[in-house]
Order: structure tokens, then sequence, then C-alpha cells
């Protein structure tokens, strides 16, 4: 079925991993920026590939996922310190050797690279990069019964002038580093087994056989293939296990394979949605002569492939009696998984967030920085503010500067990471983001920005591979709320102001001393405190009809529903008394776009024009709340 977390939450890791420690499954895999984009509208564009992170969830039944860490939560190379959009880290694999849990990626520009922990909820090493060199992407470990390493991938036509075809390359049996030159093992573009834009292979040994799973087709129409030869090096056979059949699920592959205490095998996989990003469905897998069948069995010919099915019996994830499997199984796949022996870790819950009332002014796991992040982006808010009044405890903010925090709320403080003298999104680390979960949904922000000075602007953002922001900016002692959407490509990305009001404009007040708020000002004023606080209300949904959300998760990419995507409306919320707000309609009517191959964001940021030398203000963020439409 189409995946969503315990909370039907969309879930966005792309080209990853996924193991079993104990009765807990842990799945590894990219955020990549544009993810949120792409999840809202299911055949526009999206070309944000940008990397954020490599985020784990955790599941007790491969079924219902929680967010749970980062193996990766910075690039640390210096110039990923302004967002490098299709850049940074591409398809992650992970494997267990030896009490060890390797996580490989390729970064296109520069080659490959390797992270490890002992604990997967715990640190991950620095990432070292085992081999240089570009084009290099969606590298496999796999460790052979004799001892010898070796990593299976593929190649960028982008960076490397070629796809279609595989390679492999012996390593150190510690993982660390390549011991050998890379050599072609599968040909994707000969006809006598063509299999156009094969990548993302996964690797794992079975019945004596050597087994890579890929995907190939294309993203959007391709199907699943399975090669296998009886040495590691070729020749290799190759046979398409999973395609769409008769099913609306379009490109239904690169995934990976599970089996559970009981023996019973799953398929992990990804389906192109457009603006929905990459969404995981799950599949039962079956063999016949040594091949795989996976999801429902289907004819064709002579070859016995594979459906996605719409509904099936949950996993069942407890171990049957008499059974004796508690070994580890290698798979592989965009989404390949791991079940490892022994051990039990707790976890409380299940389910992907959304919203955050940022408590003690910690930012949720749902959250990724738009680049390379500082500590000193954000910090707790201080005992003065009016986002909580109840003192929690004492602590220090990224400012040095020793104050007590509320309960709940973040500062997030003005900075310029850029350098440019008017800094855009698009090349600003300092945004904060979270993917889009639902399908249509309606999100909330609150903000008091009473810390902003001159220059200093503070909003909300819907990104893509073009995106609109609404924000409040300071200019002069006044305060304007403006609309702004981007245009141009990657290299060239614009602003283009499109809206810009005075506070006192919205609020129709004359007296314009009540909008000319100061962040010297006493908090007691009523009247200035009257209009330090806003929220912004995002909408997106099929405005002006009738429908039912549910049907938005079985879709094929090329038919959205009503022919057309969702669209986004924003409003401003003064306001109106304790705990009440009068929203005032902005006039924004705005699809993102994709940005290539990931999904759209929301997100919440707080930006200063000029040098980060010059003294910087702050927005104080209430809540940021997501619910489904």
């Amino acid at each position: 079925c189409f995946w969503k977390d315990t909370d039907g939450n969309f879930i966005y890791s792309q080209g990853g991993g996924v193991f079993k420690f104990g009765d807990t499954y842990y799945w590894y895999g990219v955020h990549y920026s544009g993810a949120e984009t792409y999840a809202k509208n299911p055949s526009g564009k999206n070309s944000d590939t940008g990397f954020k992170s490599v985020s784990c969830y955790s599941s007790k039944d491969l079924v219902n996922w929680q967010l749970s860490n980062y193996a990766l939560k910075n690039i640390g190379q210096e110039r990923f310190k302004v967002p490098r959009h299709s850049e940074g880290v591409w398809a992650p694999s992970i494997r267990y050797h030896e009490g060890m849990f390797y996580i490989y990626f390729g970064m296109p520009d520069e080659g490959y690279y390797v992270v490890r922990t002992a604990d997967p909820l715990g640190e991950w090493e620095e990432p070292v990069c085992i081999l240089e060199g570009k084009g290099l992407i969606d590298p496999c470990p796999f460790w052979d019964e004799d001892g010898r390493a070796y990593v299976i991938h593929g190649y960028a036509k982008s960076r490397i002038g070629f796809k279609s075809i595989l390679g492999i390359f012996e390593m150190s049996p510690d993982g660390l580093r390549a011991v050998s030159e890379d050599h072609f093992i599968f040909n994707g573009n000969d006809p006598e087994h063509p299999a156009v834009t094969i990548e993302g292979p996964k690797v794992y040994k079975r019945n004596g056989y050597y087994y890579i799973w890929a995907p190939a087709g294309g993203v959007k129409e391709g199907y699943q293939v399975v090669l296998r030869s009886r040495n590691i090096r070729g020749p290799y056979e190759i046979k398409t296990v999973m395609d769409s059949g008769s099913t609306v699920i379009n490109g239904p592959h690169q995934g990976g394979l599970v089996d559970t205490v009981n023996g019973d095998e799953w398929f992990v996989h990804f389906q192109d949605r457009g603006l929905y990003g990459r969404i995981c469905h799950l599949q039962p897998v079956h063999w016949t002569e040594d091949w795989p069948v996976v999801g429902a069995a289907k004819k064709s010919d002579t070859i016995t492939t594979g459906e996605p099915v719409y509904e099936y019996a949950k996993p069942d994830c407890t171990r049957a009696e008499k059974s004796d499997v508690d070994s580890y199984f290698p798979c592989f796949g965009d989404c390949e998984i791991y079940r490892l022996p022994g051990g039990t870790l707790h976890m409380e819950g299940n389910g992907l967030q959304a919203s955050d009332i940022f408590p003690g002014g910690r930012i949720g796991l749902q959250w990724q920085w738009m680049g390379d992040h500082r500590e000193d982006f954000a910090g707790a808010v201080s005992k003065n503010s009016r986002v909580d009044s109840e003192v929690e405890t004492d602590m220090n903010n990224p400012r040095g500067e020793s104050v007590q925090a509320s309960k709940n709320g973040l500062r997030l403080f003005c900075l310029n990471p850029s350098g440019d003298e008017h800094p855009i999104i698009w090349r600003s680390a300092n945004i904060l983001t979270q993917k889009l979960i639902y399908p249509v949904f309606e999100a909330t922000a609150t903000v008091d920005v009473s810390g902003l000075l001159d220059g200093d602007r503070a909003g909300v953002v819907m990104t893509g591979g073009q995106y609109l922001t609404v924000y409040v900016e300071r200019d002069k002692g006044g305060f304007f709320v403006c609309v702004v959407e981007s245009e141009g490509n990657d290299a060239d990305k614009r602003e283009v102001l499109k809206k810009r009001i005075s506070l006192e404009e919205i609020t129709g007040d004359a007296d314009s001393s009540k909008v000319q708020i100061s962040a010297e000002d006493e908090f007691c004023r009523e009247d200035i405190e009257q209009y330090s606080r806003f929220t912004f209300r995002m909408t997106f949904t099929y405005k002006g009809h009738e429908f039912d959300s549910q049907k938005l998760y079985f879709q094929n990419a090329k038919d959205p529903m009503y022919g057309k995507n969702p669209g986004l409306s924003i409003e401003l919320g003064i306001p109106s008394g304790e705990d009440s707000f009068i929203f005032y309609d902005l006039g924004v009517s705005y699809t993102p776009s994709d940005h290539t191959w990931v999904g759209a964001k929301l997100g919440i940021y707080a930006l200063s024009d000029g040098s980060e030398d010059r003294e910087h203000g702050y927005a104080d963020f209430v809540d940021f709340v997501v619910k489904e439409l």
C-alpha cells in the first residue's frame, strides 16, 4: 500500500536502506530539499535535488514508522555552507559488518563516502571518502563469505557522460578505502539484455547466486529487475520481477528486500508521484526457481512477473512457533533492509511528526536546514518573550548570553550566511524546512516579530523548483508584509516582489504608533504587543471542490485529481483578543513546481540584509501546526 506514518503522514527517505535489530526495523534514506514540493503536485516539475540530511526511521512492523535519528547532519565541506541544489548526498546504502553499521553514499561531484556507528540511534562517525571521482552514485557494499569486500554501483550521466551501466570495485575488509580499479559488470545498453537507466543496485547472496536488484526504465515509468550470477563479477542473467501491470501505480521499483522473524519476505519500493515525491509501497515476495516474484503474480508470455498490490495482510513480525530464523538477511534496493539477530531496543510509539511547539527551544527531528547549519542559527526563547511566560530551566543561548528558557517556542536569529547583500531563500542555509506529509493540508505558524531590527525579515515558505514566501519585514521602524515568488534556473535564481503592504493598511488602524513596534519597548504596552504576534495560515487543497482526500493516495503521476494539482493560499492572522486572530487574505494562489525528482517543503525562517558583522534581530516562532484536510 502507499506508505504513510502512524499519523497518516508521507514518509520521505529516498535512496536508502533498512535493517532490523532485535524487534525493531531501522530505515535510512536521503532527505532531499524538494521532497515536500514534489509531494504536493503529482505532475508538476521540481528540480530541487539538494541534500538535506540522511534520516533514520524506526518501526516494529515494517508499516508504521517513526523518524528517530540522523546519520549525517552536515556534509562538512566549505562549499555546502551555501545550499548546493542537485548536489551533495545521493542514494545511500546500509550494511552491518562485524559489530558496526555502515552507510555508504555517493556525492556525484566528489566520490563515495562511508559513515559508521555501533549504535544506529547514537552518534555516527564523520564521513570518510573511500574513492574520489565524478559521476559515481548509488553505492552498495558487499562482504563476501571469503572476507573480501566490494562496492557495486551506478553512474550519473550528468557528470560522467553515460548511464545504464553498473560497476564494481574491491575495497579493504574494513570498508574504508577502495583497493582496486573500477570495472563494468553489466551494460543495460546492450540489446541482448536491455535495461536502460539501470541504477540503484543492491546486492546479496542466496543459494550460491549473487543477486543485484535494481530499477530500470526511468523513474516515472520504470520497473524492477533482478540480475543473478554464480560469480560476483558476472556475467549476469536478468529478469523483470515487477512492473505496473494492471494497476495505476506508475514506475514501481527501486526498493529492498527484507525477511521477518518468521522467514516471510517483503519488498519496500517507491513510486514517483511528481510533486508528492517518491512515496513508499510494501509488497509480498515469493520465489520460483531461484527468481523472486514481487507483489501479486501475473503471467506475461512465459515469464512470471509481479504487479503491486493495493491491499494486503500486514507483515507478521512475531516469531512463529518452532521458527529457527535468527540470522541477518543482507538485502538491497533503493530502500534495502537488514534484519539483525538478537537484541531488543525500546521505542516510544510510532508516527512521523509534522507539528512542533519547540519545547525548550528544541527543534523536532522533522525539520532540516537548507544547507550545512551552525549552532547560532536558532536557540531557546528568552524569558522576556511573550511566546511562553512559564519558565522551565536555565540554558545558554547560541549567542553566549545566559538567559532563562521559555517552556515552548523557537528563536530564529536574523542572519545572512550567504554573504549576499540581499540574501534570497535559495542561497540561504538558515531556512528551516520540513517535508509535506499530507496530500492536502492546513499549516499555521505563529511568530512574534517584535525582535526584528531594520533590514530583518521573518516568514514562511513553500519550496520546490520555484517557491513562494510571505514574510514580515522591518524597514525604517515600520513593519510590512511582503509576498515574493522566485524565478530563474538553479544558477540564476531571483526573487520577485509581488506585493508589499504596510501593517497599518492591513490592520486599518490610523494610529501608526500601534504598528511601529520597537524591540526595546516594554512588553506591558498592550497597544504594541497587540500587533507583534502574527499567524501565517497556509492552505494547500483543491479550492472549491468537495473530495475524499484518501483518493489522493492511489493515483498515477500523470493523472492528478481534477486534471490538476492542489493550490496554495496564505492568510495573515492579526490578533483580535486573547488567543484569537482575524485573518487577512493575501491573495496568494500558487502551485509549487517540482525540482527534478524530489518533493516540496514547508519552511520558516529569519533573514537579514547586509553583513553578518552588524547587529541583527530575531523572530520567536510560537508553534507550527499541520493538519490534514
